[in-house]
């Protein structure tokens, strides 16, 4: 078990298991989604491709700790797949995934993203980077929404990425920081019968009070990239780095 710094944020991550325990699933809140998807003339629902700038925790490779990390929820994605049976779910490339830190966007509609874009200062928002002081980020938990994602979610060691979202708001008003440290490793995309929701509710309950560590990340750059969509097969592609210990990072 760790010392958790910062209580607000343990208290989500209480609340999205404690909903999830009470209501289930719902894929409907997914599915529903305008952020991802939209419906044509006849009906018919269209996944939202578009991509945008983002700033993120990436690669977990290439960080201190991020191989045992990636590793550890390779296993905890077999598990879950073990419980919901093949197709059931979603899950994203272990090589793109990630944990957002500000995302001057949260859509994948082009529409979207091309209003946002046109408002964007790309240099202001690197430069925000540059006086974070490294951190660490401690995987605790995996969580299961409502709406079916599977996340597994960190603390931070001090108030620096905290801090650094609210820089980062300041300079981008209209983007976005999130309420939780994670990572998304699938999606839900079939309806589990009321046997599977009781066994995904007993594997959530495995990770009450953050008494689990699955990993431990030292974080000293992040990755300016760009996040293209599907949201159920997104990729994120490198753009520059920022090292915190340089004045410049590969930016």
């Amino acid at each position: 078990m760790i010392e958790v710094a910062d209580r607000v944020l343990q208290a989500r991550y209480d609340a999205i298991t404690a909903q999830f325990l009470e209501e289930g699933i719902d894929l409907d809140r997914f599915f529903r989604n305008p952020s991802y998807f939209k419906t044509d003339s006849h009906g018919n629902r269209i996944e939202l491709a578009g991509r945008h700038a983002t700033t993120v925790h990436f690669p977990f490779a290439e960080y201190s700790g991020g191989a045992d990390l990636s590793s550890t929820l390779a296993m905890e994605v077999e598990r879950i797949e073990a419980l919901v049976g093949a197709g059931a779910a979603r899950w994203i490339a272990p090589q793109s995934w990630h944990s957002t830190v500000f995302s001057p966007v949260h859509s994948s509609d082009p529409e979207v993203i091309a209003a946002a874009e046109a408002q964007l200062d790309h240099e202001r928002i690197r430069r925000a980077l540059r006086s974070t002081q490294p951190y660490f980020l401690t995987f605790t938990r995996l969580l299961i929404t409502t709406a079916g994602a599977v996340v597994a979610v960190a603390h931070p060691s001090n108030d620096q990425l905290t801090d650094l979202r609210q820089r980062l708001e300041a300079v981008c008003p209209g983007g976005r920081s999130g309420p939780l440290v994670h990572i998304t490793l699938g999606q839900l995309v079939s309806p589990p019968g009321d046997a599977v929701v009781e066994a995904l509710k007993a594997y959530v309950r495995s990770f009450a009070a953050d008494a689990v560590i699955l990993g431990r990340i030292h974080v000293d750059f992040l990755t300016y990239a760009e996040y293209r969509g599907p949201f159920l097969a997104m990729t994120i592609h490198e753009i520059c780095r920022e090292h915190f210990e340089l004045a410049h990072g590969r930016c």
